[in-house]
């Protein structure tokens, strides 16, 4: 369960039923499994694309390929989405330090 702090009290915010990890409830997955899941996550989409993905108190920060997308307020009524489209290598690399700290150095090639 996550919970969050509302109103100066902690109430849950997400519930995962124990169904949902039925796959791996023994006590490891074996080779074979891991191997399988690994091919399966190769050919989704967010196996296929670069996605970081930030929340603070007052925003959302997301670089998804070669985009920026800026929620900010998280929630209400002034709640506003800013998308950016990045266009180059060298965009999305100051993107990624500017905004989830990540050194210029490991984001080469």
């Amino acid at each position: 369960e996550l919970q969050w702090l509302r109103d100066g009290a902690w109430t849950p915010r997400l519930r995962w039923a124990a169904a949902a990890a039925e796959r791996w409830d023994q006590h490891s997955p074996t080779t074979g499994d891991f191997l399988a899941e690994t091919e399966r996550w190769r050919r989704q989409p967010l196996g296929r694309k670069l996605l970081c993905s930030k929340l603070t108190r007052d925003a959302k920060i997301t670089v998804a390929g070669a985009r920026l997308k800026v929620t900010s307020p998280r929630f209400g009524p002034e709640s506003r989405v800013t998308i950016t489209e990045l266009g180059t290598a060298d965009a999305v690399r100051d993107a990624l330090h500017e905004h989830f700290g990540i050194p210029l150095s490991e984001t080469v090639g």
